[in-house]
């Protein structure tokens, strides 16, 4: 389970993105697809990826470095239902602290020609130092097309399991990408997620930022992006917030797409 800014922001960069490509073709700059418009070609498509994440948090956690290596599958089925399994795993290592964390999430949805919504469930599994747990989530989500943006949101509830105490957990995000043309892409996201312990609530939230370019000649993509976290606690015996800031880069091998445009629209959305 991963996790949020500004809507003025993300407006912004679509207005920018989708003008400067509406003024090439001659179209306006924003338009949903046409209901009745055909959908990209169906066929299973996918990709792996690899991250590198240096951190930079308050407190005893100090200095993060964090290796990922993540993948996504997609497979359509019949009047356009959709099924998308991801995996991931990744290994932190900070000031005396590291911790390897397995996780994966299944999405099953509807997806046409202007929109996609649709159900998940996600979980993860935490080893480390001190700390071994286990999570869990539930939820809906929802996409919305327009010819050089896509709006995304999603919200969900779950639990968090440690040997000496639960936690129920609440989540939501929302999100919108947008192509300059069909192999770069500008993202933009941001959200929460509520935790309730036994000794008070805990609240974190979250906003990054990304782009992402996909090579021409062959499918792969190098992306690189920015995301800054605000825990604040509200738990007995803690005060104050706790920030950090996060800087990745990585690339993606795809199967099965053509671009990266296509990709999103007819492979792994989620």
């Amino acid at each position: 389970m991963t996790v949020f800014r500004t809507m003025t922001c993300a407006a912004a960069l679509a207005a920018i993105a989708s003008s400067a490509l509406a003024a090439d073709m001659g179209r306006p700059a924003i338009s949903p697809a046409l209901p009745g418009a055909p959908l990209p070609q169906q066929h299973v498509m996918g990709y792996v990826e690899g991250v590198y994440t240096y951190g930079q948090t308050d407190g005893a956690f100090g200095d993060q470095n964090i290796g990922t290596i993540r993948g996504a599958i997609n497979v359509p089925t019949a009047e356009g239902f959709n099924l998308q399994v991801d995996g991931r795993y990744s290994h932190e290592a900070s000031e005396g602290f590291h911790h390897d964390v397995v996780g994966g999430a299944l999405h099953g949805y509807l997806r046409g020609p202007v929109y996609a919504v649709g159900v998940f469930v996600d979980g993860d599994y935490v080893t480390g130092t001190g700390n071994t747990f286990h999570g869990y989530m539930g939820g809906l989500e929802g996409a919305y097309f327009l010819d050089n943006i896509t709006l995304l949101a999603a919200a969900a509830v779950g639990q968090s399991v440690t040997p000496t105490n639960d936690s129920t957990d609440y989540f939501a995000k929302i999100g919108a990408r947008a192509y300059a043309s069909d192999n770069l892409r500008f993202d933009l996201e941001g959200g929460a997620k509520w935790v309730e312990l036994a000794g008070g609530r805990r609240d974190k939230l979250f906003v990054e930022a990304a782009a992402n370019y996909r090579l021409t000649a062959m499918p792969v993509t190098m992306f690189a992006g920015y995301r800054y976290d605000q825990l604040q606690k509200g738990l007995n015996g803690f005060t104050g917030d706790t920030d950090s800031n996060h800087y990745f880069a990585g690339l993606r091998y795809s199967f099965g797409s053509q671009s990266l445009k296509e990709e999103e629209r007819a492979g792994p959305l989620w």
